[in-house]
């Protein structure tokens, strides 16, 4: 933590008014689409607070510091683009943690000498939703974990995905009886082996070899390029609210959900970046 002298304490006793290094709490989440919701809407929410700018910006520090990208092996042979992503988890819970909701998605591109994109995963509409994950259209499906991307519609979305007492996706809490998928980055120490049932892996991420406590690796094999210089750019981005829990909760008829849809929609927060990492390939 950050430390400050003179900060008053107590007034009782005295020597509590103005204590020296002081550790500062600074508490965020990083669910920076709400805050964004509340400072644009306060006075329909009766908002009373002036300072979301200052704490947007400190929930994004603390994104900034949750994972990072490291780029482990790259070529090109046989007009063939090869290279391996690792993501490395900084935090000591899962990632994304808390709600259900949240998601981080791996978007990656690479263009070509020209700037032409010649292959992407993961772009993110301004809608919220994401080209090629499935539940993004249809929400009775999910996207599946990856160790090895080939085509655009693939995506590597770390999530939990809740499924009802039929084994059936479901975005209400309530109704929430086991987890289909749960691909969140592990935490620095955590063995997927040998973790209770309440926080195991499920899905394919648990016979994954390369998705490990604190870290995952993920393959990109692009085909049908041609020789010459590439630049590949992957980024980490964080949604508080995925687009399929969103569009799920849109469905009940209430004038609430009816307002937040359209505080929702209008806010420009809904992905945030976590990290970056950009490199180059030639041939």
């Amino acid at each position: 933590m950050s430390r400050a002298n003179g900060v008053p304490i107590s007034n009782r006793p005295m020597w509590l008014a103005g204590r020296d290094d002081f550790a500062i709490h600074e508490f965020v989440g990083a669910n920076k689409l709400i805050l964004d919701v509340f400072d644009k809407n306060k006075q329909q929410l009766g908002v009373l607070a002036n300072n979301f700018s200052e704490t947007i910006g400190k929930t994004q520090t603390m994104l900034n510091s949750a994972a990072s990208i490291t780029p482990v092996s790259q070529s090109l042979v046989n007009n063939t683009l090869y290279f391996t992503l690792k993501i490395n988890s900084n935090t000591g819970h899962k990632l994304p943690s808390a709600y259900p909701s949240r998601r981080v998605i791996l978007h990656v591109t690479v263009k070509d000498s020209q700037g032409t994109v010649v292959f992407e995963s993961g772009k993110v509409n301004a809608d919220g939703s994401v080209a090629g994950v499935d539940a993004d259209t249809n929400r009775e499906m999910f996207e599946p974990h990856y160790d090895r991307i080939t085509s655009p519609d693939q995506v590597q979305v770390y999530e939990a995905i809740m499924g009802n007492n039929l084994n059936q996706v479901t975005y209400t809490l309530l109704r929430g009886a086991t987890y289909l998928k749960d691909n969140r980055l592990l935490p620095q120490g955590f063995d997927k082996a040998t973790a209770p049932n309440d926080v195991k892996v499920k899905g394919d991420a648990l016979t994954d070899p390369n998705f490990i406590g604190g870290s995952d690796e993920i393959s990109y094999q692009i085909s049908g390029l041609s020789s010459g210089a590439y630049h590949v750019e992957a980024e980490l981005l964080h949604q508080p609210i995925a687009y399929a829990f969103a569009q799920d909760l849109f469905t009940e008829a209430d004038a609430e959900i009816e307002d937040f849809k359209t505080m929702f929609n209008a806010s420009d927060l809904k992905s945030n970046r976590i990290a970056i990492s950009t490199f180059n390939v030639s041939l």
